[in-house]
């Protein structure tokens, strides 16, 4: 089974047969007609077992002018969960195959934090995706204080010491690494503290660093940091979707 997992920052394919082999990685600056095409050629004669699941319309275009046959993931599919959400048209495609993956487990409750360009909270309570939070991702966040001031410089986020910084380019790195982490982890601890104990997992391309910060408070509890559960999740969903397009 091939998944192609297409976000705002980068897009990915990897292969799931039992382990997860990543085949190809895209940044979001190459164009749709770049990646699809890069894609093509990867799949080969595999394209009737790839999945896509994208949040980037002008990417999901791209590819299904390039491989009609792929099973794209979304809304639109049957869900192995019940949901509470005022519109799901609305609601990311990354999002629903996060959830997938916590029915997949055979799990009937879950906090989900998927730490990329957007971090995203996500809940399931007694089989129920009861809604989530959505927030700027840390390296977006980062971003945006360069681009919306007139001295600040940029810096590559990085884990780092929690010292007060002595010039503004070790304050800015300082303080967008350790209130994007405990930020994240405050959230994390108040959602569980509102609806219960839910086990927690975290995904996503920044999720190692959450988990490393879990690791060294000794943060108990049942977590789980696993980066490809947003893919695991697109593999449910196209399983009992099979033969839908």
């Amino acid at each position: 089974m091939l998944v192609l997992d297409v976000g705002n920052t980068k897009s990915l394919l990897c292969k799931i047969a039992g382990e997860v082999t990543e085949l190809g990685q895209w940044s979001a600056a190459e164009s749709p007609s770049q990646i699809a095409a890069s894609v093509k050629y990867l799949v080969d004669a595999e394209a009737e077992n790839l999945i896509v699941v994208s949040v980037v319309p002008q990417q999901s275009e791209a590819i299904r002018d390039v491989l009609p046959e792929a099973q794209f993931v979304d809304y639109s599919c049957k869900l192995p969960f019940k949901h509470d959400i005022e519109n799901i048209t609305e609601t990311g495609a990354d999002r629903l195959c996060n959830m997938a993956a916590v029915a997949g487990l055979g799990w009937d409750k879950a906090l989900v934090i998927d730490a990329g360009t957007a971090t995203t909270f996500d809940i399931m309570i007694d089989g129920v995706f009861i809604g989530g939070l959505i927030a700027p991702g840390m390296s977006t966040a980062a971003r945006a204080l360069t681009n919306c001031t007139a001295q600040l410089p940029e810096v590559r986020l990085d884990k780092c010491e929690l010292a007060v910084g002595k010039n503004s380019e070790t304050a800015i790195r300082a303080g967008a690494y350790h209130t994007g982490i405990h930020g994240i982890m405050g959230t994390a601890w108040a959602l569980t503290t509102k609806y219960g104990d839910l086990p927690v997992v975290l995904t996503g391309g920044l999720s190692s660093m959450l988990e490393e910060v879990r690791l060294d408070a000794k943060i108990g509890g049942k977590w789980l940091q696993d980066k490809w559960w947003t893919l695991r999740g697109a593999a449910v969903l196209a399983s009992i979707n099979k033969g839908d397009k």
